[in-house]
């Protein structure tokens, strides 16, 4: 970094759970505070204004600034400490010289401070990294900077000076108003720094400001896309199927169920002739009487064969009509699955039954 700040703060684990937190809630941490920096407008945490301060960070900057960093890091469970980094008093470089107040403001002094009308003083954040302090100041320059800086406050001292001359009074009531002078222009220029600070406040409070109201209006605007989309969702769910469609649905899925057992009886029953069948074929009985039994005992055997596959595949039918109505199918589908158990009544009345029973 190439400038000098007259202000710093820093954040960093806590000394005394350094060894006991893992790394991954430290890195996530330090992710969520990188993200709130970044979000209220300030120099990112990996910019130049960050240096490193233990596994932390530390900033560098103004009051106003470091003020707000501080705001964003009460929320977290860390380490801070807060730091003034210039002292008041002069700094100068081979270019330009600074006056740093009490209150941490930064004044550009002018190359003349003997011009009319007195300059407006620059306010600067910063000062260049070469700058050294002055330890020697002269009175009269002195003097002149402090008149200047109660200049900037644009109350009444403008113009006024206390002369022996002028005033016609004794010289101890001379040096106490110019005592009284000094005094006030020094309180002056408190007044002239806090109001500046407190002006830097109130922007950077209207910069958080703004950037809030604007997050704001971004999340109103997802919540309402949110809600419109449960919405159609919600009206697609109620319109996948009909409660008479799926009510009616459901009663033929009864109704193919209550076959299948009935073919399964029937089964069974056919079962039991052919086992007698065999016993009467083991027997010694007429052999015209045998061929008989024999071919009623074949016929039996193929019509169980064939009533078997029919209760297996109506099976495999019910299970598909259960997922479907447990699945709620569209209109369009249910009408073509009641066209096809339509179809499979027709073929039961004209297969097996009419087979069995004439």
């Amino acid at each position: 970094m190439s400038e000098q700040y007259a202000f710093a703060i820093g954040f960093d684990v806590e000394s005394d759970e350094a060894d006991q937190l893992p790394d991954d809630h430290w890195k996530g941490l330090y992710e969520q505070i990188g993200k709130a920096i970044r979000e209220s407008g300030l120099p990112s945490i990996e910019s130049e204004r960050w240096d490193e301060f233990g596994q932390g960070r530390i900033f560098w900057g103004t009051t106003t600034e470091c003020e707000a960093v501080r705001r964003i890091l009460e929320p977290f469970d860390v380490y801070v400490e807060e730091a003034r980094n210039l002292d008041p008093g002069y700094y100068t470089t081979p270019n330009d010289t600074y006056y740093v107040s009490d209150t941490g403001l930064i004044h550009l002094l002018p190359s003349d401070l003997n011009t009319a009308p007195l300059p407006v003083l620059e306010i600067v954040d910063s000062i260049p990294l070469d700058s050294y302090r002055m330890k020697v100041v002269d009175p009269e320059f002195h003097a002149k900077c402090q008149a200047l800086l109660g200049v900037e406050t644009n109350l009444a001292f403008e113009g006024d000076s206390i002369s022996e001359e002028e005033t016609k009074i004794d010289p101890q009531v001379h040096e106490a108003l110019q005592a009284e002078l000094a005094q006030l222009t020094t309180q002056l220029s408190a007044v002239t720094a806090r109001s500046s600070i407190e002006r830097q406040d109130y922007e950077t409070l209207q910069q958080t400001l703004s950037q809030q109201n604007l997050r704001e209006t971004a999340l109103e605007l997802k919540l309402k896309e949110v809600e419109s989309q449960l919405h159609q969702w919600k009206q697609q769910a109620e319109a996948a199927i009909q409660p008479e469609a799926y009510a009616s649905l459901q009663q033929q899925l009864d109704d193919k169920t209550t076959q299948i057992q009935d073919l399964q009886t029937f089964t069974k029953s056919l079962q039991e002739q052919l086992h007698e069948a065999t016993a009467l074929v083991s027997q010694k009985i007429d052999p015209s009487r045998y061929k008989a039994l024999e071919q009623d005992v074949a016929d039996k055997a193929t019509l169980i064969a064939d009533l078997r596959r029919t209760v297996q595949q109506l099976e495999r039918e019910a299970k598909e009509w259960q997922t479907v109505a447990n699945a709620k199918v569209e209109r369009s589908q249910h009408q073509a699955l009641e066209e096809e158990l339509q179809q499979l009544k027709l073929r039961q009345s004209k297969g097996l039954f009419s087979r069995l029973f004439g």
